[in-house]
């Protein structure tokens, strides 16, 4: 029955789980000598090898239980909460691996992103690039250009962003960022010939295919957007920005079925993130309105409209969810 079990992926991902909390204490219990903190190190390594970030996790929290200074097992925790979409637990573990100076070259310009990706700016900005070989430089480089992209100020992002692609090698992060910047300043044509390099390339690069899907849904092409953010979820399945942007996608096409099952992803994925995510309140206020869950709408609604700025027309379905049922004034007001 363990061997037919074994074969099913998903109850391997639990029996993975399972050994890596009971392994500890079953040594224990035998009499056998305790499992060294370098020990959970190499059996989270080879969890990783399998690709099972999960069991890897339990067994580097175990690492750092017996040895609080194993800066090997929290490098590599953070890089693993990174790769993971779980930014705000990566930035903790490798912001203490950055201060103990280990893994610097590989460190960083992780950091760099994870930090973009929470919106912490100025964090980015105190990174140093000595220790980090051309490759990572740019990455840094390039981070910091988008941080100043995201911020408004397109002329600093232009410079940072030349700096970060005079490095040779540069990083294909470099040229998507580069790409963004272009896209920004809406030259698309440009933006896809940057995109197409990093094609030629890395066909398997997630970030060039997630940007490809914003270029394309900025010029209203939403099947091939649909594509491209398919594409980056096949690369990098756990992506957040392509899995909410290929709901919305999909609810332009009308496929409401394929959005809600995004939607119903993106909760089990990204949790606590999905549920203050005003994105996901007004995308899946629409994808309840088509099954005629007015009720649930409404909430939807009512939680993305505490972020108007971004989603305004959430207050235009509350008016009309209002009006439908009898409350003109509401309506009105909405």
């Amino acid at each position: 029955k363990l061997l037919v079990a074994m074969r099913d992926p998903i109850m391997k991902h639990f029996l993975h789980i399972l050994l890596a909390c009971f392994l500890s204490v079953w040594l224990v219990a035998c009499g056998a000598e305790e499992i060294t903190s370098e020990q959970h190190f190499s059996n989270a390594k080879a969890f990783l090898a399998e690709s099972d970030s999960a069991a890897a996790i339990v067994e580097l929290k175990n690492a750092l239980q017996k040895d609080v200074h194993n800066s090997r097992a929290r490098s590599l925790l953070g890089r693993t909460y990174f790769e993971r979409g779980e930014y705000q637990s990566a930035v903790k573990e490798l912001t203490r691996a950055y201060e103990k100076g280990v893994d610097t070259v590989i460190v960083v310009p992780i950091l760099a992103k994870a930090l973009l990706s929470l919106g912490e700016y100025k964090k980015i900005e105190e990174l140093r690039l000595g220790t980090l070989d051309p490759e990572g430089r740019s990455e840094v480089q390039a981070a910091k250009g988008l941080s100043m992209l995201y911020r408004g100020d397109l002329v600093s992002a232009k410079e940072i962003l030349g700096v970060a692609m005079a490095n040779q090698p540069r990083s294909p992060y470099a040229e998507v960022a580069e790409a963004r910047l272009l896209m920004a300043e809406q030259n698309y044509t440009g933006a896809r010939q940057r995109l197409k390099d990093v094609f030629d390339a890395n066909k398997d690069y997630a970030p060039a295919w997630n940007l490809l899907g914003d270029v394309e849904s900025a010029e209203r092409n939403p099947e091939k957007a649909e594509e491209a953010y398919s594409k980056t979820l096949q690369f990098s399945p756990r992506s957040f920005d392509a899995r909410l942007n290929r709901a919305m996608m999909r609810i332009y096409l009308k496929k409401f079925d394929g959005a809600a099952e995004d939607l119903k992803r993106l909760q089990k994925t990204a949790g606590a993130v999905a549920n203050v995510h005003p994105g996901v309140h007004f995308a899946n206020g629409i994808v309840q309105l088509q099954h005629k869950n007015t009720n649930a709408a409404r909430k939807s609604f009512q939680r993305a409209a505490e972020f108007s700025d971004a989603y305004p027309l959430a207050y235009y379905y509350l008016a009309a969810i209002d009006l439908e049922s009898g409350g003109v004034g509401q309506a009105l007001a909405n």
